[in-house]
């Protein structure tokens, strides 16, 4: 019910001994499965006896099924990508009605994308095996025959994400059998089919997004996203297009001659390289952008399992840049080298643009290097990410003990700070656990007089109740209120004051630094880079007179002035009502609402109020509905303007005999409906 707060209640009456807890929880964001183990211990504690920390390696079968789904999907989306944005632009002919490129070509085209729905079926089908083991700790064949693959594939995230995915895969599977079955019969179809592949595997690409490390960061979670589906997509282009065309090439240029094969690979390469440019700097920001996310201090770099996949990956992508840029080179022999590099770096690059000139070797060692980039990737997706010292840094959980009619009630409150807290109540008489009918908690705020409902607390041991809540939302000052019912139907009263801060909570963010700024500035100037030959298009057949710069400029103002004070006045209207729901209170209590407290308020309401019991119809119905009354609402009434038939109490009594009376009355009124 609550991704913050993990309880397991436990059979009572343990025997005194050490016990470990073993612990596999399954993150929701990339599926992956952490094992590790905790000691607790019955009675006295004994030594070595510890639990195991969590391991930071990657398994090998899951870097095995990652591999093969990041390869297929980048191999698919490339495929089809180059077919929509290269091949057809540079080399289609109408007279080829099947797909607008020769036979030969789509042919070889056919076989990749084969290929590569036979990987992506087999690297999924893997990768939800292997999830079923990792979290059941069972081997195939328990998976198989107990159906505990089902259990993943329906109840949990990554299970959701896996069913989309195979939705997506099935869709292109029947587009791709609807070419090949219309390519004689309706051979015009063939190309809209292509064209829709290239669209569902961006939403594939997309599905590896939601279940990779991005949907967990700390920072910007949303955003990390939807980066990582960007560098995603900038990669499976990039590095998916280069070995379809590594592929198609050889098949491709085989009837031509020296002159035109020169001519017809130009073309293709030249349109090639300006859009992976753009693909390249798209990854390469949102790459740097990811990894500032993860990257806590320069030493993780090194000293972390993922730091040190992600070096591995760097590595590999620099040698693949490397040639890229060599290509690029020979395509633009216009280039200049590089002014402020040693010479003798200037000729080896001069010399290795020319080498590239020809592309059919150097094209083949940057799709090897491709696919090896592809397997680093797997390894680092498939490796846990570092953890933040500060996660580590818990404080002390907020413990109180207070004495009643006999009985030592405590409380702990566990952690202690804003957001989900668990109430451990553990109710003692001369040292016995003691058994109650119910036990009760509600949580005040008393500088915004505000009360959570009664919540029941429940008994996992002999003596000891569990409540958890998330009613504690900020540093502050505030109360809790145990009321004890007995198997006698008496009752007993214990109050806490706890001062509550932020130390103690559970971190779910952590603050943007100037290096995160760097890095979305940097995303955003990339994506502007790749989206100027378009935005240079639009801007070649705009009309910039200057009576329409004037208008739009008057436009933009006008509607951004428009957006600032609609917004300003929503929030204003906002902070109005919140406040007219819930106004500040006009007094507030100051009087715990302990069993000392209710005693004297039970004395002054029978002495000053009792003409309140005797018109019993509205005290009914007053005491009913307090639960739903603030404190300085119930002081008014009481005190001051009564309540229908009910008049003010009598008498002149102090500020604090006032609030005695208002928690005593509180303290009648029903837990529930």
């Amino acid at each position: 019910d609550n991704n913050t707060l993990l309880q397991v209640q436990l059979p009572t009456n343990l025997p005194d001994g050490a016990y470990i807890v073993d612990l596999r929880p399954a993150f929701a964001s990339d599926g992956h499965v952490v094992a590790e183990s905790r000691v607790f211990f019955v009675g006295e504690a004994v030594g070595g006896v510890e639990g195991q920390v969590a391991s930071d390696e990657a398994i090998p079968l899951e870097v095995v099924w990652r591999v093969l789904v990041v390869s297929s999907t980048v191999l698919l989306f490339g495929t089809f990508a180059l077919y929509s944005l290269i091949l057809v632009p540079a080399w289609g002919n109408r007279k080829y009605r099947a797909g607008q490129l020769p036979p030969r070509v789509m042919k070889r085209l056919n076989i990749i994308v084969a290929i590569g729905l036979v990987m992506a079926f087999a690297g999924n089908i893997l990768a939800l095996l292997q999830q079923s083991m990792a979290f059941f700790a069972a081997d195939l064949g328990q998976v198989i025959s107990g159906n505990l693959w089902q259990v993943v594939r329906i109840g949990s995230t990554f299970g959701d994400i896996w069913n989309a995915r195979m939705v997506f895969l099935g869709l292109v599977t029947l587009f791709f059998i609807a070419t090949l079955y219309y390519r004689n019969r309706q051979p015009e179809a063939v190309r809209p089919f292509w064209v829709a592949s290239a669209w569902l595997m961006a939403l594939v690409v997309g599905t590896l997004s939601v279940v990779s490390h991005a949907p967990g960061a700390l920072l910007w979670p949303w955003l990390a996203m939807a980066f990582d589906w960007l560098h995603a997509s900038g990669v499976a282009f990039w590095v998916g297009g280069l070995m379809a065309l590594v592929l198609v090439l050889p098949i491709a240029l085989a009837p031509y001659d020296a002159q035109k094969r020169g001519m017809a690979l130009q073309v293709v390469m030249r349109r090639f390289s300006r859009w992976a440019t753009a693909a390249v700097a798209i990854v390469v920001a949102s790459g740097i952008f990811s990894a500032l996310l993860w990257l806590y201090t320069p030493q993780d770099v090194v000293m972390t399992t993922w730091g040190r996949a992600l070096l591995l990956k760097l590595l590999l992508v620099g040698l693949l840049l490397y040639i890229a840029y060599l290509h690029h080179r020979a395509l633009n022999p216009q280039m200049s080298l590089v002014a402020k590099l040693p010479a003798p770096i200037n000729r080896l690059i001069a010399r290795h643009s020319q080498a590239a000139a020809n592309f059919g070797a150097t094209l083949r060692l940057e799709a090897a290097l491709a696919v090896t980039v592809l397997t680093s990737v797997g390894l680092l997706s498939a490796t846990p990410v570092p953890q933040p010292e500060f996660i580590n840094n818990q404080a002390e959980a907020p413990y109180a003990a207070q004495e009643v009619d006999g009985y030592t009630i405590t409380q702990t409150i566990t952690p202690g700070g804003p957001g989900v807290n668990t109430f451990d109540i553990v109710l003692l008489r001369d040292e016995v656990p003691q058994q109650a009918q119910a036990v009760w908690l509600q949580i005040a705020n008393p500088a915004r007089d505000s009360h959570s409902e009664w919540l029941p607390a429940e008994q996992v041991d002999d003596g000891l109740y569990v409540a958890a809540s998330d009613f504690i939302d900020s540093a502050d000052s505030w109360l809790t209120v145990v009321d004890v019912v007995w198997e006698n139907g008496e009752k007993t009263r214990a109050a806490f004051a706890w001062d509550i801060d932020e130390g103690a909570s559970v971190l779910a963010s952590r603050p943007a630094t100037l290096w995160h700024y760097g890095g979305l500035l940097l995303v955003l100037g990339a994506i502007g880079f790749a989206l100027y030959p378009a935005t240079r298009k639009l801007y070649d057949k705009l009309d910039l007179s200057p009576l329409n710069l004037v208008w739009a400029f008057g436009v933009i103002i006008a509607t951004a002035v428009f957006m600032i004070a609609g917004l300003l006045v929503l929030d204003e209207q906002n902070r109005r009502y919140a406040e007219t729901l819930h106004p500040p209170p006009t007094i507030i209590n100051t009087v715990l609402p302990d069993a000392a407290s209710l005693q004297r308020g039970e004395q002054l309401f029978n002495a000053y109020c009792a003409a309140w019991t005797a018109e019993k119809r509205d005290y009914d119905a007053f005491v009913n509905g307090i639960r739903y009354r603030r404190d300085d609402e119930l002081y008014t009434i009481l005190l001051e303007d009564g309540w229908r038939s009910l008049p003010p109490c009598t008498g002149e009594l102090s500020v604090e005999a006032r609030w005695d009376v208002v928690n005593y009355l509180r303290s009648i009124a029903p837990y529930t409906d």
